[in-house]
């Protein structure tokens, strides 16, 4: 049997998807980055996780495998990990 996620997973989530957002914001803001691979990359991730979270979020949080948010968690950690290496 899978454990179902938890809301302090899904927010531990938006809060690690808000810091993704606002670093992202701050590496497109430099003309030397603006449009570059791996900037286009991470915000088409970023983009999709926000849209899967919302929709696990709207049809309850608890039918979502907790799995699932563990996979998504580790991926927004090493996202911001590998957007630190570019400021």
């Amino acid at each position: 049997m899978q454990l179902a996620a938890t809301p302090e997973q899904a927010a531990l989530l938006t809060e690690l998807l808000d810091a993704w957002e606002a670093q992202l914001g701050r590496l497109e803001a430099r003309p030397e980055l603006e449009g570059t691979a791996p900037l286009t990359q991470s915000r088409r991730i970023l983009g999709n996780y926000r849209r899967t979270l919302a929709a696990d979020l709207a049809r309850g949080i608890e039918r979502v495998p907790a799995t699932e948010l563990f996979r998504a968690i580790s991926t927004a950690q090493a996202s911001l990990k590998q957007l630190d290496s570019l400021e």
